[in-house]
């Protein structure tokens, strides 16, 4: 995790320049302070006014330096920040859609929105400021030697000291710090899941229900950050105890030196000076091993979801030439087979229609082609096993639309272009092909219209569509619809159909929420599904004439 401080090596090194010189000029501090005790003992106006301009001019100095070195600090930090952000997105997405699956998306975003800022103040910025610190210590340690060695051996004792409590108490602030994240990550869970069923809640009279589900998990989450805020403060207490004690004690012995003879009067306010330039930077080092080592489960956890950041996908030349084979696929959720040794050829350039009851593995067949879920059995495209080729492949060739497609919180443009660079003539086309123009055309900035966060402002029928001109964009060589014009009236729904299943050099695989005639007709074959297993395959006329279950679904 080190490593995104140094990404901006340019930073990074101003960064450390700078905290150097701005550490050690404040540090330099003692020795004016004990300067203008001095002069102003001795009596001589004139050395002592001369004493407050030079002061004046250090101040102005060290002030700019201190400002300097916190903006820097800062933007050190955001760029690591940044570019760790964007390393675990870049990483998420090289999942596959199975492996990403295995978490459920507040997972990833509570990565992103609270494990990252926590990593950036408990982590990133701590670091940044331990370095200051430690350069502070140090060159205060040195000026105290060189005024008494004695009374530097002494102060630097008391000092270890404090760095005793955090090995010891930061092994459980670690596992505080562990289930405030897990209490985070339920609370945006169940926050999602409430507002995400708002209607169900609101049409069944569940609201005190919802409230209390709400209330209990953010009284857990309270909870859970007061006592991982009071562990910290219990540490932080007791360090300043130890450098309140360190603080008195200097003040005695440089006093009990001074009455030896063996310092001047402004040794003992230099010293003290020193002292706090010691103590400080120790106690800072004592919050810093606290936090980092309650930063460790976090870091491991960001490390896991970064494994994928390396795997590059490697993309070739593949085509889709001939055909796609279905071989003994099954799907098995629990004890439930859902699809049971299913074989099936897709040639290329046909038109399929896949029909079924509900429930009975139409769209799991559709989405073990997408590598949506796990599946047994082989899946080859020209001979090729689709688990040997790399999403950037398989998803060159394939693409599925669903039933209830999603749909960004962003402009219409950049829905119907998945973020890719496409023609203003292309997006037209489709949006014409899709009849979601008349649409578009009244919205107040046309395709540049956000569509709003909750997407009240958009039909089922309109998201469809959308979905569609985002699909025949893409303009795969094979293409699923799963049920993609169910929400569409019946006449849109039998134009937009007829279109799809009229594209030339497309292969489409179609799932239908309605039968109709005219739109079944068109299909070079019909695939009826039930029960997990392919009953028929055939013509419409084919499957009419031999009167079994796809005769029985469109009568």
């Amino acid at each position: 995790m080190l490593k995104y401080l140094f990404k901006s090596k340019a930073l990074a090194v101003a960064f450390i320049l700078i905290a150097t010189i701005a550490a050690a000029v404040t540090t330099y501090q003692a020795f004016i302070l004990e300067w203008i005790l001095n002069s102003a003992v001795e009596g001589n106006m004139q050395v002592f006014k001369n004493v407050v301009l030079v002061t004046i001019a250090y101040l102005c100095v060290e002030v700019t330096l201190t400002g300097t070195y916190k903006v820097v600090r800062r933007k050190l930090v955001k760029s690591a920040t940044l570019n760790l952000k964007s390393d675990i997105m870049k990483s998420i997405s090289n999942n596959t859609y199975i492996e990403y699956s295995k978490n459920d998306p507040s997972y990833y975003s509570n990565i992103l929105f609270t494990d990252v800022a926590m990593l950036e103040s408990s982590y990133f910025d701590t670091l940044c400021i331990t370095y200051y610190e430690f350069i502070s210590f140090s060159v205060s340690l040195y000026f105290l030697i060189t005024i008494d060695s004695l009374l530097a051996g002494a102060i630097l004792l008391l000092g270890v000291i404090q760095l005793v409590i955090p090995y010891f108490m930061s092994g459980k602030a670690s596992g505080l710090v562990e289930k405030e994240s897990a209490k985070n990550k339920e609370y945006i869970s169940v926050v999602k899941d409430l507002f995400g069923g708002f209607e169900i809640f609101k049409t069944y009279n569940s609201e005190a229900s919802a409230n209390n589900k709400h209330d209990q998990k953010s009284e857990e989450l309270a909870t859970t950050k007061l006592t991982s805020e009071t562990y910290r403060v219990l540490i932080a207490g007791l360090s300043d105890w130890f450098r309140n004690l360190m603080y008195i004690g200097t003040i005695i012995m440089a006093g009990v030196m001074v009455a030896m003879g063996r310092l001047d009067t402004g040794a003992i306010l230099s010293s003290s000076q020193l002292m706090v330039f010691i103590s400080y930077p120790l106690s800072i080092i004592t919050s810093t091993i606290t936090k980092v080592k309650s930063s460790q489960s976090i870091i491991d956890k960001i490390d896991t979801v970064l494994e994928k950041l390396d795997d590059k996908q490697v993309t070739s030349d593949v085509e889709f030439n001939n055909k796609l084979e279905f071989k003994n696929i099954n799907v098995k959720v629990e004890d439930k087979h859902i699809l049971k040794n299913v074989s099936l050829t897709i040639e290329k350039g046909n038109k399929y229609i896949i029909v079924g009851a509900s429930g009975s593995g139409k769209s799991t067949l559709l989405h073990t082609i997408s590598q949506i879920i796990p599946y047994e059995g082989d899946i080859l495209i020209d001979d090729t096993n689709i688990c040997n080729m790399s999403d950037l492949d398989l998803y060159k060739i394939v693409t599925l639309t669903k039933q209830n497609p999603y749909i960004f919180a962003d402009t219409i443009r950049n829905n119907i272009t998945a973020y890719n660079e496409v023609s203003e003539e292309l997006v037209m086309e489709k949006a014409h092909e899709t009849q979601i123009m008349e649409l578009i055309k009244g919205l107040p900035q046309g395709f540049d219209t956000v569509i709003d966060e909750n997407l009240s402002s958009l039909s089922g029928g309109e998201k469809q569509r959308l979905a569609l001109a985002r699909t025949l964009i893409k303009n795969t060589p094979i293409v699923f619809y799963d049920e993609s014009t169910s929400q569409l009236d019946n006449t849109l729904a039998f134009d937009i159909e007829t279109m799809l299943l009229k594209q030339e050099h497309t292969t489409t695989v179609m799932i239908l929420h309605r039968l109709n005639k005219e739109v079944v007709s068109l299909a070079d074959k019909i695939i009826v599904v039930d029960e997990g297993e392919i009953k028929e395959i055939g013509t419409f006329d084919e499957l009419i004439e031999r009167q079994g279950l796809f005769y029985s679904l469109m009568t």
